[in-house]
């Protein structure tokens, strides 16, 4: 045998020994990824029929924002900018929100330091006499 002919028959084996390697393993792949996208492409057909369905139906519009007038609690004696931004962090914006409010549930708003005296009592009891007078101008108008 020559080197020529060692060399043809080579090629030809390892050609086959490819081909053989190629239809047991890369043959089968294929199939099961072409399984795969035929299973994706049903899932996709499934998730555009629920977007189309969710797209028809009417959405609801959001409620309007409740639009609050805000009193400056800055008014009361006692209560300065960073007070008055805790009560409003609390949902307390008006005098009478705050005059509804007990000395406790204050105090617990405010959250002040030992060394600050703070007389919430007072707070609300100026409040109270605040909204009062409003409430008076309202119905005097």
């Amino acid at each position: 045998m020559t080197f020529i002919t060692g060399l043809i028959i080579g090629l030809i084996i390892g050609w086959i020994i490819e081909w053989v390697i190629d239809l047991l393993y890369w043959r089968r792949d294929e199939s099961v990824m072409q399984q795969r996208l035929i299973e994706a492409e049903e899932r996709i057909r499934e998730l555009e029929a629920v977007l189309a369905e969710r797209q028809s139906t009417p959405v609801a519009a959001p409620p309007s924002p409740v639009i609050r007038e805000k009193d400056n609690l800055e008014r009361i004696n006692g209560i300065g900018p960073v007070f008055a931004k805790r009560l409003n962090n609390a949902g307390i914006f008006t005098f009478a929100e705050l005059a509804a409010e007990t000395p406790e549930r204050v105090l617990e708003i405010i959250n002040p330091e030992e060394w600050q005296k703070i007389e919430p009592e007072l707070w609300l009891e100026e409040a109270r006499q605040i909204a009062q007078k409003a409430n008076q101008l309202i119905k005097d108008k």
